[in-house]
């Protein structure tokens, strides 16, 4: 198990992930604000409902490419990797082994008793130390997500039109610790501890095997026949889970505004077609070792796409006569649709509640969102809530500044700054934006025309 804590820290360098969601340049730099706040390109996928309060003049908006990607961390796994990266608990385990094993076998005299004895305390407490860190792994180590979104809006009082094209990945990366692994480490420790006696164990009087058992299944400690101590190595069953999710999704967003009580309400809605590709493979820490093991291989054939219907919602209200302010609500996948996957479990997608509120005037606009419900992520252990407040500073209307700042509820100790700039040359834009915090790193490109 030599190559345990460089399988760790690869995994913690180059796999990745993000729960699926959809976002713009404008919106990462604003906090990821959008519910009441987004421009018509992308009101499809924030809140259809503001493709009918749009103030600036019925214009056609086009999206010709907006990419996005976001990189998150959990910090316990890195935490718990970290220290058995930093332990070289598999080289310790398999040295430390090999030296009980062949002081067991030479000459014995007072030198040898005391180096046995230093020895076998050695490797148990090396053994406990990395039972206790396997413990504390649970989850997702990267998560990376990304979106490539092409889309054109019409806005209108009496009747927006919205279509948009969103392709996204996300892939997860987790450690699957076996329970029967720590009962094996516990077994060891415990055998090795029974060793105090150079002259008179098991070792130099081989007899029946020792053994650790679960699940019905024994794993030998101790082989009686010859008197070797076992590295636990190649019965060690905990390994990675790889697991990657494509969603394309195209919608066609519609929208209508009315008069209410004195104030202009529009409605939205957003029928979409969805189809989902699933990857899940779950290595070994012997298949990760093998060097003969291909993941991309393993990727490719494990592979299983479905497709269902799925539909948003939204409402947006001006509630000041030059309709300044306003306020919206959106339900995005309404119908929760479940996905086959390549594993026995489906995929679901789980219906999120979203409200925001938006004011500009004078070229400052600024925006606040918040999530009404928690959020799962695939491997169902990273968990979001965001509440997200973000501005922007239209200078002549040619640069524009943005900033913002969003927090997971969910995670207490994550709270990303957000940035930006655009560009608007006649009817031409430009926009970049970068999103950042001790979890998680994000970056956008958006080019697209409105005119």
């Amino acid at each position: 198990m030599k190559k345990l804590p460089l399988l760790l820290l690869l995994a913690s360098s180059t796999t990745f992930a993000g729960s699926l969601s959809n976002t713009d340049a404008r919106s990462m730099a604003m906090g990821d604000v959008g519910v009441a706040a987004s421009k018509p390109g992308t009101a499809g996928l924030f809140n259809p409902a503001l493709l009918s309060t749009y103030t600036d003049g019925e214009k056609i908006s086009l999206i010709f490419a907006d990419f996005a990607g976001s990189l998150t961390a959990n910090q316990d796994t890195f935490d718990s990797a970290e220290d058995i990266v930093d332990g070289d608990f598999g080289t310790q385990i398999t040295d430390a082994v090999d030296l009980v094993n062949q002081l067991a076998d030479g000459p014995v005299n007072t030198g040898t008793i005391a180096d046995f004895g230093n020895a076998t305390s050695s490797l148990a407490n090396i053994t406990n130390s990395f039972n206790e860190a396997l413990g504390n792994i649970s989850g997702e180590a990267l998560t990376m997500s990304g979106n490539m979104l092409i889309a054109g809006a019409r806005p209108s009082k009496d009747l927006g039109i919205g279509l948009y094209f969103n392709v996204g990945g996300t892939i997860e990366t987790g450690l699957d610790i076996a329970l029967c692994d720590q009962q094996l480490l516990t077994d060891f420790a415990g055998a090795i501890e029974d060793l105090t006696d150079l002259n008179n164990n098991i070792l130099n009087n081989p007899g029946a095997d020792i053994v650790s058992t679960c699940d019905g299944v024994d794993r030998t400690l101790i082989d009686g026949s010859t008197g070797d101590l076992q590295d636990p190595d190649g019965d060690l069953s905990s390994g990675f889970i790889f697991a990657l999710i494509q969603q394309t999704e195209v919608g066609l967003s519609l929208s209508r505004k009315f008069r209410v009580a004195g104030h202009n309400i529009a409605f939205g809605i957003t029928p979409k077609f969805i189809t989902l590709t699933s990857h899940l493979v779950s290595p070994s820490l012997q298949d990760i070792d093998d060097e003969t093991y291909d993941l991309t291989d393993e990727f490719n054939n494990n592979e299983k796409e479905d497709s269902n219907f799925d539909i948003d919602v939204g409402v947006a209200a001006s509630l000041l006569h030059d309709d300044s302010l306003k306020v919206g609500i959106v339900i995005k996948n309404l119908l929760a649709p479940s996905f086959d996957t390549i594993s026995t479990a489906t995929a679901d997608i789980d219906t999120t509640i979203r409200a925001g509120i938006a004011w500009s005037k004078a070229g400052f606009s600024f925006g606040a969102d918040l999530d009404l419900v928690e959020n799962d992520g695939f491997l169902g252990s990273t968990k979001s809530q965001f509440a997200a407040f973000g501005g922007e500073y239209n200078l002549f209307n040619t640069l524009r500044l943005r900033g913002g700042i969003r927090s997971n509820l969910s995670e207490t100790d994550e709270t990303a700054l957000t940035a930006g700039i655009g560009f608007n040359i006649i009817a031409a834009h430009c926009d970049f934006a970068l999103q950042y915090s001790n979890l998680n790193l994000g970056l956008a490109l958006q080019l697209g025309l409105e005119f």
